[in-house]
């Protein structure tokens, strides 16, 4: 059984919480070096591919405007099948350049959020001749997070959030999903003046991120914490503690791929972050088996036994905070406010990893819970 750490959320002392940002020094890169020294090699081929994929179209700092024209009726009518639709992707004119246009097979996605959302998430399908055609790399499965609530203001904010902890992960490890921001337009294939446009999130190809770390799927169904490669599980899981996420496993697979290295190292490479006390959306549950009493309860469901287990990993984040809350501060996209509550949800984290008896204090409790259950 793996051991877990919990943290109960307080929003008075989280408001309170005044936001620290000392310069980094060089000398601080040193107290991770070790873990960095023993991550196998990876691949930042972007620029040696030798020629683009479809997401490398995409790319862009800023979000890039496509439009899928497909039957809206018919996709919302199968929302609980697995059936794919025809639809067409194009990625609308920018500046100079022409749009392009694909065809697409698209169907609806994920377990709980095609249950609750008002719009479910995607699975787009490309044919891989299409894409040779054009000369693009073979690569054509995306997944697309799309917005869940009707409200176009509160389905913006939960977009960007999710968005923004992708890129914190982007920090932090080499072995994360590159993802670009789109504004959609859904036109309606049978009725013209249908459409909707809202924000959402494409990831890349998984085979290719596989590719570019020189590996390949692990297609099992999940794995045992213990058998992954040892710094990218302590990693990931501290990860998920930071941005209080809890809906996630390493055995059975929940919101989590894995990747098979060459060296033979099997890396976990996490999704989804929705529930996510960072992200904080409405339709989000807690789990109260885990002790949660707020979504915004950090829970650690990894494998270590004890806080001494995690200071390498500990050192690292706290050499790269300055640059996590970068991340949030920069992007122009969501207000002051946002801003705020996301770095100070934050800062609660690295204020818990600097008190080693109030963090080692919550693994006591945490057994405490597993022997009552």
């Amino acid at each position: 059984m793996p051991s877990y750490i919990s943290q109960k959320s307080n929003s008075s002392n989280e408001k309170n919480l005044a936001m620290s940002r000392p310069s980094l020094k060089k000398t601080s890169l040193i107290l991770f070096a070790g873990v960095l020294l023993c991550l196998p090699a990876f691949s930042q081929s972007q620029g040696s591919l030798k020629k683009q994929g479809f997401f490398d179209l995409l790319t862009d700092n800023q979000a890039t405007e496509v439009t899928i024209t497909l039957d809206i009726d018919t996709l919302l009518a199968l929302i609980k099948t697995d059936n794919y639709i025809p639809a067409e992707f194009r990625i609308d004119k920018k500046k100079d350049k022409k749009a392009f246009t694909l065809p697409v097979r698209v169907k609806s996605r994920g377990k709980f959020r095609r249950m609750v959302c008002d719009f479910p998430p995607l699975k787009l399908k490309f044919e891989k001749d299409d894409l040779k055609t054009k000369g693009l790399r073979k690569y054509n499965e995306f997944k697309l997070v799309t917005h869940c609530l009707e409200d176009e203001e509160t389905s913006k904010n939960l977009i960007l959030r999710e968005y923004l902890v992708y890129k914190l992960y982007n920090v932090l490890s080499p072995y994360s999903l590159r993802v670009q921001l789109l504004q959609v337009t859904y036109q309606h294939k049978r009725h013209k003046a249908v459409k909707i446009k809202r924000w959402g999130i494409l990831m890349e190809d998984l085979e290719e991120f596989a590719d570019r770390h020189k590996g390949e799927i692990a297609d099992e169904l999940g794995f045992a914490p213990d058998s992954l490669y040892r710094k990218q599980e302590q990693l990931a899981s501290t990860f998920q503690f930071m941005i209080g996420n809890c809906d996630w496993s390493y055995l059975p697979s929940r919101n989590t791929e894995f990747i098979k290295l060459h060296s033979g190292g099997i890396v976990p490479v996490p999704y989804d972050f929705d529930f996510a006390g960072i992200v904080n959306a409405p339709y989000a549950r807690y789990d109260p088996s885990l002790g949660q009493t707020s979504l915004r309860d950090r829970v650690y469901l990894g494998q270590a036994g004890s806080a001494a287990d995690l200071q390498g990993i500990f050192n690292f984040f706290k050499t790269e905070k300055e640059a996590l809350y970068e991340v949030i501060n920069g992007f122009s996209g969501v207000n002051k406010a946002t801003k705020r509550d996301m770095v100070e949800y934050l800062e609660s984290f690295f204020t818990l990893i600097e008190d080693g008896q109030r963090f080692e204090a919550t693994f006591v409790e945490r057994k405490k819970l597993e022997k009552r259950n």
